[in-house]
């Protein structure tokens, strides 16, 4: 299906934002949603002779939600740089550093840990310390209490059927969160997704996001 197809084949851009500087990192890891300039004038209509212009991104696709932040922010950016040891072990694949380092702040909770931990060191393939049954507990936890990265990689995993059971509504559910919280690619897993959903499937899925609290 178009959606699998798709999310195996970019299961990567998942975490990416992990190995790139905090500037990058901003959207969707530690601080709220970017605020975009609406276009002052509508676009012009395309000739007829033109081709067709592809079907707009489902209406999840980065909306944002007002006044939503991350756990443990306080309506400031959330530093990175104590995250620091942990990225350089993982852009040096060196797992069990990364491990040693995240286990003790993810133990306390912090969203940031547990998403590094879940989604690079054991929700990897590429890590020697690989295992589905240790990343998701994490991603989950910090997934409930409104981190965006883990609400992208934890509804590509119910998109894949990784680590959990497959379940589209759910996978649509977590990803247009992500999407709402500023997480930039997510608008385009969500269009992947919706060619592979009927319109019940899909209005379930927002409406169960509509409903979404984040937990302590």
């Amino acid at each position: 299906m178009a959606a699998q197809r798709m999310i195996g084949a970019k299961l990567a851009m998942t975490i990416a934002l992990a190995f790139a500087p905090a500037i990058a990192m901003a959207q969707g890891f530690g601080t709220p949603p970017v605020q975009t300039a609406p276009n002052p004038k509508p676009a012009a209509p395309a000739p007829a002779t033109t081709a067709p212009m592809p079907a707009p991104a489902p209406s999840d696709a980065g909306k944002q939600e007002p006044g939503k932040q991350e756990p443990g922010q306080t309506g400031k950016p959330q530093l990175v740089a104590d995250m620091q040891p942990a990225f350089d072990a993982i852009k040096a694949k060196d797992w069990a550093g990364a491990e040693k380092f995240l286990v003790p702040r993810a133990m306390n909770r912090d969203p940031r840990a547990q998403f590094l931990l879940g989604a690079e060191v054991y929700g990897n393939k590429e890590s020697k310390l690989f295992d589905l049954k240790k990343a998701m507990p994490l991603i989950k936890d910090s997934a409930e209490r409104g981190f965006a990265r883990s609400m992208l990689f934890y509804g590509l995993a119910y998109a894949d059927g990784a680590g959990v059971t497959k379940d589209m509504v759910e996978a649509y559910k977590w990803t247009a969160l992500a999407s709402r919280r500023g997480v930039p690619e997510a608008g385009q897993f969500l269009a992947a997704m919706a060619r592979d959903m009927n319109a019940d499937q899909i209005e379930r899925a927002k409406s169960a996001a509509d409903k979404f609290a984040p937990r302590r």
